[in-house]
């Protein structure tokens, strides 16, 4: 067993991290994080099998754990047992019907039971884990990245060992109903209300939770995710074309063919496009811009693929003039920050706490739900400024990041609140 001699460990509980993409800017807080405990452990339950080389920072007081989560068909069947001897389960069917007030269907009940049995096994295991590794539960932190089953599993470790002190993130997809597949989230009253602390990237994502549980606004906190300070370059115009950056791994959310129908459709302005991220659509994605793009001498596009996170910020340094996203579900993306601390202005849709981060006065906030046109039409306002008014959205964008986004103080602030658990 390691000896703590009394110094505080973290158990954070991630998906992929730091193995594969997904979570990399879990790694601007890791420093902050490893200063302030003795050693901290990595649980990963999604990377299995998959596991390749460690792809991001990982500091050196700390250890990665793998626990394989994935559900085979049959043992898929045990989580019928909650059905009939599962109080928690009962009283998630109550919830649903008398606080959401949605009606019980079987996607719900599947959702729920898949759920009940994820979170039992992540339990079991964590309880494994931390009591080989922790002589001295008070000094004991248990962090879940994400608001889902892992979340859960924490949370029923604070019932038994009320001593250790939890706590999770809220961003974006783990806690807005309305972008799951049956409008349905299953645990969050559970995981709200016995977790010590949720850590809520927005307002937006702070209001949305309050508004499903109204009573435990106690647990609420705002701390807002953040990226590192860069030493930027003096811009020089683009005078002869606009040169524009997308950071996202493609899925349907991220609607990267409504991003390039806008880009086909734009005929009196020069376009350079850099996307960076791949997704299991990569190579359809690809053939969709080739046939889109044909023809238009005036679109140069650029797939690059997946890159580290210094190749990222060699590009955001080569006088970018805008970032894209016209995603339908965000908490607010990392992405977004890392541009405007290069002093990039941003086009990006109103959706989550986005509208936290990108406002006119540093680009361009579109509706939820825009037309090709419309976000056609921004980037075409973008190619007509004239530099005196560039510099003005860069500037900007800057202060926006460096008053709301910036590492430094955000994590410092986190590691603060962390520390005041008790």
């Amino acid at each position: 067993m390691q000896k703590t001699d009394n110094k505080k460990i973290l158990f954070l509980v991630t998906y992929k991290y730091p193995y594969n993409f997904g979570e990399s800017f879990i790694e601007n807080e890791l420093p902050f994080l490893s200063e302030k405990f003795y050693k901290i452990y990595f649980i990963n339950t999604e990377s299995g099998n998959n596991i390749k080389d460690i792809r991001f920072y990982l500091p050196k007081n700390s250890e990665v754990i793998i626990v394989n989560q994935s559900l085979k068909f049959f043992r898929k069947l045990f989580s019928l047992k909650y059905l009939f001897f599962s109080p928690v389960f009962k009283q998630e069917i109550r919830i649903i019907k008398n606080v959401y007030k949605q009606k019980i269907s079987f996607g719900i009940i599947k959702t729920l039971l898949i759920s009940l049995l994820n979170g039992d096994r992540l339990f079991h295991k964590l309880e494994n884990i931390i009591l080989d590794r922790c002589d001295d539960l008070d000094k004991c932190y248990l962090y879940s990245y994400w608001c889902t089953d892992n979340a859960y599993s924490i949370a029923k470790i604070k019932i038994k060992y009320p001593q250790i002190k939890t706590f999770a993130r809220a961003h974006g997809w783990d806690i807005y109903f309305e972008k799951s597949e049956y409008n349905y989230l299953p645990l969050r009253s559970f995981i709200f209300k016995n977790l010590d602390k949720i850590f809520s990237v927005s307002e937006n994502g702070r209001d949305y939770i309050l508004k499903k549980i109204p009573d435990i606004s106690s647990k609420i906190a705002i701390n807002r995710l953040g990226t590192k300070t860069v030493a930027l370059k003096n811009f020089e115009e683009n005078k002869n074309f606009i040169k524009i950056v997308s950071i996202f791994f493609i899925t349907k959310i991220k609607r990267i063919n409504l991003l390039i129908n806008a880009l086909s459709s734009i005929k009196d302005v020069s376009v350079k496009w850099y996307h960076i991220g791949e997704g299991v659509d990569f190579d359809l994605i690809k053939n969709y811009a080739l046939k889109k793009f044909e023809g238009k001498t005036n679109i140069a596009y650029h797939f690059l693929g997946t890159k580290n996170k210094e190749d990222i910020y060699d590009l955001l340094n080569q006088n970018i003039d805008l970032s894209i996203n016209v995603s339908s579900s965000e908490g607010i993306p990392v992405s977004i920050m890392e541009a405007m601390s290069f002093g990039i202005p941003v086009i990006a849709t109103d959706v989550g706490g986005t509208c936290e981060v990108v406002n006119n006065d540093n680009g361009i906030l579109l509706p939820s739900n825009p037309s090709a046109q419309e976000v056609a039409d921004a980037i075409v306002k973008f190619g007509n400024l004239t530099q005196k008014q560039v510099l003005k959205y860069r500037q900007n964008a800057y202060n926006t990041w460096n008053k709301k986004y910036n590492a430094e103080k955000n994590y410092t602030g986190f590691v603060k609140d962390i520390m005041s658990l008790s």
